[in-house]
């Protein structure tokens, strides 16, 4: 599904969500755990109900909000603290090849929390320990808040 980054309509969450939902369906019936989105341009824009980050060298890039994307909590939370913990966030447009060929790749939201990508298209992407360092710095400060 193609989302337009043009549209005054992508950045609300209420009037665009029902695309979501449809394709978030779609997605399980076909056997997938989530849908990730192009824009026109082909660029990644997030998941049905999801951020998206990939890594690629030890840096951490997830798509720039012109991308067509609805920035979430956890996205915005994970860009502001990891660059606090030097770790180099790159906000950009991301390509369905540089996922592929990245170091590893993997989705946020709310409730799931960080959720890694284990295959798009049938291709494997890789596991980075980027990400088991980010989902560990993410567990610790909702069980440091909320006592999960």
């Amino acid at each position: 599904y193609k989302r337009n980054q043009f549209s005054k309509t992508t950045y609300i969450k209420s009037l665009n969500y029902l695309d979501n939902i449809l394709e978030k369906e779609l997605a399980l019936r076909e056997g997938f755990d989530e849908a990730i989105f192009l824009n026109l341009d082909n660029f990644l824009c997030e998941g049905s109900v999801s951020n998206l980050f990939v890594v690629k060298n030890k840096k951490i890039y997830t798509p720039k909000i012109s991308s067509g994307i609805l920035p979430g909590i956890v996205r915005n939370f994970l860009i502001n603290g990891l660059r606090s913990k030097d770790y180099k966030v790159i906000e950009d447009v991301i390509s369905l090849e540089d996922l592929k060929n990245s170091d590893g790749a993997f989705l946020t939201n709310s409730l799931m929390g960080i959720m890694k990508i284990n295959s798009v298209d049938g291709e494997n992407i890789k596991n980075s320990k980027i990400i088991d360092e980010i989902k560990l710095y993410y567990d610790n400060y909702i069980n440091s808040k909320y006592g999960y």
